[in-house]
Order: structure tokens, then sequence, then C-alpha cells
């Protein structure tokens, strides 16, 4: 039933990951697994690459030392729902099974829930060590961190706009690998002292994101470079 479960909703999410790529597939080309070469940057109005760049996932802004009561009292609440008991039960000590009465099925649910609010995949073998509610909790933690700095480390969709201190400008959306950072950086460079370099992200670019590419174009200030990052309202996930 769990693997039931997790091919169809695997299914759902490759058909809407499909179907936002066919619709922004003039905007921008996603890095190319196959040969590992870098991704190669389109040249395209900032309009368009912002509109795609909306598809970066954001996390809940929540300081870390505020991230175990986010997480605890979401896991309270979806835990008391599916088990059917009073949250106030739930000690982070208290036995799902000896106190709560919970079998496997109970549990399986459970674990079912907390996957599908949370957007985690929770392993078997890992599900089958929590014994209290506390385990619980911590395991979902758990998860939720390593999807964050997982997804820290993954491109980012830009609209870079280079405007030189003796007018025109130039325009690009695309991945920002390291690659097309430093390119880039580089067509910043080469527009001289003076020049604004404008960088715009989705709407739903999260804090971790933004704050990372404020810093890979931070070494332009060095160079009478303007560098501007900020989020476009108009720029949604799809």
């Amino acid at each position: 039933m769990r693997a039931a479960w997790r091919r169809r909703r695997q299914h759902e999410e490759t058909a809407a990951t499909e179907a936002f790529r066919h619709r922004h597939a003039p905007c921008f080309t996603q890095p190319r697994a196959t040969d590992g070469r870098e991704a190669r940057m389109n040249d395209r109005r900032m309009s368009g690459g912002l509109e795609a760049a909306g598809a970066v996932r954001r996390e809940p802004s929540v300081k870390p030392g505020a991230e175990h009561g986010f997480v605890e009292r979401a896991v309270r609440r979806l835990v008391a729902e599916s088990l059917g008991v009073d949250g106030d039960e739930l000690s982070l000590d208290v036995s799902l099974v000896d106190d709560l009465a919970a079998d496997s099925l109970d549990l399986l649910e459970v674990g079912l829930t907390l996957e599908a609010d949370f957007g985690l995949s929770i392993p078997e073998q890992t599900l089958a060590r929590v014994r209290t509610y506390g385990d619980l909790v911590d395991t979902v933690l758990t998860l939720v961190r390593v999807r964050r700095e997982r997804q820290i480390g993954e491109p980012v969709l830009v609209a870079a706009r280079v405007v030189p201190a003796r007018g025109g400008a130039i325009e690009r959306a695309g991945w920002l690998t390291p690659y097309v950072a430093q390119s880039i950086g580089e067509d910043a460079r080469r527009a001289g002292q003076g020049a604004r370099l404008e960088l715009g992200v989705g709407s739903g670019t999260s804090d971790a994101h933004l704050a990372r590419v404020v810093e890979q174009f931070a070494w332009l200030s060095a160079h009478g470079i303007d560098v501007k990052v900020s989020r476009k309202p108009g720029a949604e996930a799809a």
C-alpha cells in the first residue's frame, strides 16, 4: 500500500514538473546531467525569465531556534488527528504503541500523513525505529533540515540585467550555475565602473537562496559595480 501510494504521488509530481518545463521552455535551459557540462544560458527579456524563476520552492520562514517548535506543533496536530487522541497527551516520551495503542497500520497512516503534509519521504526502516512521539518529531525535523540544506545547493532561476554607465543594457535569464554566475559577473565587470547589475528571482524564492545569490556577486562591489537582488511579485511559482 505504501509503495503504491508513493508511485502515484511520484507520477503526479513528474507530470506537474513536465508541464512546467513545457510552459517555460523558451525562457531557460536546465543544467545538462548527461554530459556533465554546464547549462547554456538563453538571452531573454527579464519578464520571461522571472516568470520561470518563481519555480523555487520556499521553506517556511522560521529562525533556526524556532524550527523545532514549528515542526513539533505541526507533527502534534497531525498525529493527534491520525490517532484520534488529544494533543495534550503527546509528551515527547509517550510510547506510540504502549501508551497510545497504535498498531502497525496506525503508524503507517501517521507516516503517510506526515509525508504528505511536509512533502517528505520517510524511509520504512526509519519509521520502524520510531518508538515514542519524541522519536517521530526528531525524525521529521531531521528530514526537513536535510531537505533544506540540499535545496540551498540547487541552482536558482534568475533574470539578470547589466546596465553600463554609458547606457544600453544586456538582459539574460537562466539557471544560476557556477558557470552562468561567472558569465554574468564578467559581463558586469566589463561594463565598467558605475555599471549596475540587477538580478531578479521569483517571489517564492527562499531567504537562503536569496542570500546565496547576493553572496555570489558580492565581489563586484570592489570593481565599482552596483548590485541589486530582489524578488519580483509578478513571478509566481507554477
